[in-house]
């Protein structure tokens, strides 16, 4: 949350966050992001379930909001990249962190991908062959998700690591700008993408 802070995206954009967990972990996050965010609260809208859907809540609420306003350009991204990973607690594996800096910091440039190239409709790392994006944090066209199908509850979790290229019959690499080699490339492999040079 301090990256989304520092990013200044939300002097222009409403933030949605889907939290799951029980009752006092919830509390808690909302108390912890409520202070981050404070000079935003208002721009802050908190969904949560005590179960856990994996990303459904997320990715529903995206479906949703573009359904309501498809012309809209959203950014999705998850806690992949909020994770701690040393035994204290205080670090976050070097990889996160760059994969929410790309997505995020580049904000303005992406907002100017969209409007420059109209074929464009999702702007991500690197996209697959199939058109879904690799560590699902991604920004797309609300209108391309109006021909998405509406999310269903799964217990395969990679069911909406591939959502958004799965379920658009129309989807493929063309349609997706690849951040990492400023497209570049066309499409990344799994073993492309984890070979693909950071920034």
């Amino acid at each position: 949350m301090v990256d989304v802070l520092n990013s200044k995206i939300l002097t222009k954009a409403n933030l949605i966050i889907n939290l799951s967990g029980n009752d006092q972990d919830i509390k808690e996050a909302i108390n912890k992001i409520s202070k981050i965010l404070n000079d935003y609260i208002d721009n802050i809208t908190f969904n949560y379930t005590y179960e856990n859907l994996y990303e459904y809540t997320g990715i529903n609420s995206l479906y949703e909001e573009a359904n309501k306003n498809p012309n809209n350009i959203y950014l999705y991204f998850h806690s992949k990249g909020m994770f701690f990973h040393d035994n204290n607690g205080l670090n976050r594996l070097n990889e996160e962190k760059q994969l929410l800096n790309i997505i995020l910091s580049k904000w303005k440039e992406v907002i100017n991908i969209f409007n420059s190239q109209t074929h464009i409709n999702k702007v991500c790392i690197g996209c697959s062959p199939e058109g879904f994006c690799w560590y699902n944090f991604f920004w797309v066209r609300g209108k391309y998700l109006l021909n998405c199908k509406k999310p269903i509850i799964s217990n395969d979790r990679y069911y909406y690591e591939m959502y958004i290229g799965f379920e658009n019959k129309n989807s493929s690499h063309n349609d997706c700008y690849n951040l990492i080699e400023n497209n570049s490339k066309d499409f990344y492999t799994m073993d492309d993408i984890i070979k693909a040079p950071k920034q």
